[in-house]
């Protein structure tokens, strides 16, 4: 209950200037889409577990810098982090299912 107080308050404070002031829609939508992630962002935080309830912080480590390798274009750093990512992910299932 606090953090959706907490969310409404952060949320409504960027609002209430996008109303009082004269924009376009495009320029009032950009500025409330924002208002709403950064109000998500600051009481909820980033979503840090995994969608497979199998898969441990380490693999989601390993994910993450491969993901973060991509995007500097690191080709050779994203190729290198392959392996042991799949390794990785396939000792976390055979944990999960009991092998």
């Amino acid at each position: 209950m606090a953090a959706s107080r907490e969310y409404v308050t952060s949320v409504s404070q960027p609002l209430s200037a996008v109303s009082s002031e004269d924009h376009s829609l495009e320029a009032a939508w950009s500025q409330y889409k924002n208002a709403l992630v950064s109000a998500a962002r600051e009481v909820l935080g980033l979503r840090l577990s995994a969608k497979k309830l199998w898969i441990c912080q380490a693999t989601l480590a390993i994910i993450d810098q491969r993901r973060k390798a991509m995007q500097r274009r690191d080709i050779d750093e994203y190729k290198r982090l392959a392996g042991p990512r799949r390794r990785s992910l396939r000792h976390n299932k055979q944990q999960w299912m009991g092998k």
